[in-house]
């Protein structure tokens, strides 16, 4: 009867968090969420690193709202490679800056009228690529209440109580599709992910949202089902749902926390079973309002535009399209500002930023041509209803590093008159009034001229399998990519100036002949171009095809069809970033060691001058038998002794940094080498004699569970140790050389 009345009475907290069933409350307002999944700018790395984009943040911010977006959706911790901070698998914070970083990127979104929903973690926690370090922390909150109970302490109170008051934030979301990692859910499971039961993951949200509530009841908390199979019982097109996985009794059975439920429910649908397109909101029987967190607008079973309307008009609670910086951007850009213009009441937040000023800027059409030489003139007008103008600015967008004034008028008319070079251009004017208060205008984007086009080699693209650089006196640079049967070449394009078609011409041979291979635009595997590469075999060719690219980053592959060719370069008509002046290479812990078996380190990169960060480097090491790195830094021990890391410059500057760092306490991944430690007797009853083939610093007797049972300091070839009080089984014999490196050896004990 207890557990009866407890689930009743939470269940009256919840529903009254939203008023109304088919609306989100965000600052008093309830709102249709009308916006975009950004989710990352830098996957897993956009909180508690050095490195976070706020520049590229607050464009991205601006152009959602500009298009009349009121939320926005974000991953934190994700994969927990960079937040939260562990130590000996036990959650300590958030992660170094973590709380600041959220909170820069929370005021970037209150100063442009978005609301953010935060997702906590997604299925990627145990994606089986990650580092045995990773899984094994993560698993951990996931199964065991320690580990749970260090990440909700030390990390998520944290970061939820400092920004408890912040406008910004709309909801907290637990997982992003934590099917993946339940095997008995519908199309979860995945492959290549690792799998608990679901009673662990609605033991987390339970805990989770509870820890959140406890803080502030009015803070709200959500969590992103994969599909509606996990939300409901009904039936569509002959399928049935599994039932609510995330209602407030299924959530408090398992978790037993009476605050632990969801203020509102989310689910995402790629084409799957069970359309909420296809249905009213309430046909699903659910108690709380329904976002649809996770679509791809357009796609062929969601109906005619607009999407969002339908969502609208259907009793959902939003629309979150995925997402901004993909190939679907558009789309969403066209869904948001539909929806804004035809039912702002339902979608426009109530200002954030007081009394702005408002500006108009005028200059060349957008998207024109003009000649070469041609003088450009841009003007502006401004207005603010409680003050004055104190100045206009004409600044030149720039995508990726600070943008640049170009001329600043504090007196009307407002005007300026550019005499640019030939090349793409983004224009802009920003208003300040005398209070503070700015406001920016439409970009204005044009060419002048031919641009000249700028190269990037082949052979400082990523290259994988056999793709391998060589020399040719005649090749770009004197180098190429030899591309015979496996692997890919990727070059980064990292400042594409706006979304659209763009000339790229290839440099290439087919010195084996006519061949065909693909060439795929950011990782789009399902419209990539099988393009044949034609002419003599004799000489370099050049090919020109036209390519749709996104504003900002992009990313060009070359991927296996037919193989057996040579690429030298690609090139398009805007300018590179500079390359690297200088490059020096640090720990984020400023850490010079690993300590723990298998331990982690997180190296740090820092390119100067700053637009040259934006390429990837390169990381290696010097002995790949004592520790490996990824392509994202992160430095695993697996051996004792010493490696130096090295990070090398992929923009064509070919400048390289190293450190060294000392690696110790390894056991699991220290190898055996019978020629360098020979012990006798075997079995040994009470002294084990043991020579080496050089002079050793010291010796350490393991368990088989890995615990360390002696430590012996010796400057000697030959030594006796006095095993007659060791239980009968086997053990580790730890050898350290004066010359720094290891060996492993088992004995047996026996008794007499």
């Amino acid at each position: 009867m207890n557990r009866i009345f407890i689930t009743v009475l939470f269940l009256g907290l919840a529903i009254s968090a939203n008023s109304q069933k088919n609306r989100i409350t965000y600052n008093n307002q309830d709102l249709f969420l009308n916006g975009a999944n950004l989710a990352w700018i830098d996957f897993a790395n956009d909180i508690g690193t050095e490195n976070v984009n706020f520049e590229r943040f607050g464009k991205v911010f601006k152009e959602i709202h500009d298009f009349g977006g009121n939320s926005v959706r974000l991953w934190l911790h994700t994969n927990g490679t960079k937040t939260p901070e562990f130590s000996n698998d036990t959650v300590i914070g958030p992660g170094t800056g973590a709380i600041d970083d959220l909170k820069q990127i929370l005021d970037t979104a209150c100063k442009y009228d978005l609301g953010l929903i935060l997702c906590l973690w997604s299925f990627d926690m145990l994606k089986e690529d990650l580092a045995a370090t990773f899984l094994i922390q993560n698993r951990k909150i996931l199964e065991e209440e320690d580990a749970l109970n260090s990440y909700i302490e030390y990390a998520l109170k944290p970061m939820v109580d400092s920004t408890k008051n912040h406008p910004g934030i709309i909801a907290w979301e637990v997982f992003n599709e934590p099917e993946g990692m339940i095997p008995d859910a519908f199309w979860g499971g995945w492959s290549g992910v690792g799998h608990v039961a679901r009673a662990n993951v609605q033991r987390v949200i339970n805990r989770v949202a509870g820890a959140i509530h406890r803080i502030d009841t009015s803070l709200q908390v959500t969590s992103g089902a994969h599909n509606m199979h996990s939300l409901t019982d009904k039936a569509d097109g002959g399928e049935q749902g599994d039932g609510n996985f995330y209602s407030d009794s299924a959530l408090y059975f398992i978790g037993g926390d009476t605050l632990g439920y969801l203020d509102f429910y989310q689910v995402h649908h790629y084409n799957f079973p069970l359309n909420p397109f296809n249905h009213n909101c309430e046909y699903w029987d659910l108690d709380k309002p329904l976002l649809i967190g996770e679509f791809h607008p357009g796609d062929d079973d969601l109906g005619d535009f607009s999407n969002y309307e339908t969502l609208i008009d259907s009793g959902y609670a939003g629309a979150l399209g995925w997402m901004w910086l993909d190939s679907y951007g558009n789309a969403i850009k066209d869904e948001v500002q539909y929806l804004f213009l035809n039912r702002t009441s339902d979608v426009d937040i109530d200002n954030n930023i007081g009394d702005a000023p408002a500006v108009e800027f005028s200059g060349p059409d957008d998207g024109s041509g003009l000649d070469s030489g041609t003088d450009v003139n841009f003007s502006a007008e401004a207005e603010d209803t409680d003050g004055t103008i104190e100045k206009i600015e004409f600044i030149l967008y720039r995508e990726l590093i600070a943008d640049s004034v170009l001329y600043t008028d504090e007196e009307a008319p407002y005007a300026y008159t550019w005499s640019p070079d030939d090349g793409i251009y983004k224009v802009y004017a920003k208003v300040t009034d005398n209070d503070g208060y700015s406001k920016e205008s439409d970009r204005i984007i044009f060419t002048v001229g031919t641009p000249p086009r700028y190269r990037y080699e082949a052979e400082e693209a990523q290259l994988t399998g056999d793709a391998t650089a060589k020399t040719h006196a005649e090749a770009s640079n004197g180098l190429y990519v030899d591309y015979t049967s496996s692997g890919t070449i990727t070059w980064t394009i990292p400042n594409c100036p706006a979304t659209g078609s763009y000339e790229m011409i290839i440099g290439f041979g087919v010195f084996y002949g006519d061949k065909n291979n693909f060439i795929v635009i950011n990782g789009n595997t399902e419209n990539r171009i099988d393009y044949k590469f034609t002419g003599s075999s004799a000489e370099w060719q050049r090919d020109t095809l036209s390519i749709e690219l996104l504003e900002g980053k992009n990313t060009i592959s070359i991927e296996y069809s037919w193989g057996w060719m040579q690429f030298d370069f690609i090139e398009f008509p805007f300018k590179r970033l500079a390359s690297a002046t200088s490059i020096s290479v640090s720990t984020e812990s400023g850490n010079n060691f690993i300590d723990a078996d298998n331990g982690t380190l997180q190296m740090i990169v820092t390119i100067e001058p700053e637009e040259a960060s934006y390429y990837p480097v390169k990381w290696s090491v010097s002995n790949n038998s004592l520790a490996s790195i990824d392509e994202n830094g992160v430095l695993t021990g697996t051996k004792n002794g010493t490696v130096t890391v090295t990070a090398t410059t992929t923009d064509g500057s070919d400048l390289s940094e190293e450190m060294d760092i000392t690696i110790s306490n390894q056991i699991s991944g220290i190898e055996d080498n019978l020629y360098a430690v020979k012990l006798y007797p075997s079995p040994v009853v009470d002294v084990l004699h043991c020579k080496f083939e050089s002079e050793i610093e010291r010796i350490e007797i393991y368990s088989i569970q890995g615990i360390r049972l002696y430590t012996y300091l010796v400057n000697s070839a030959f030594g006796a140790i006095d095993v007659s009080n060791y239980k009968e089984g086997i053990y580790y014999l730890h050898v350290k050389f004066s010359d720094n490196t290891d060996r492993v050896s088992l004995f047996v004990k026996t008794v007499k």
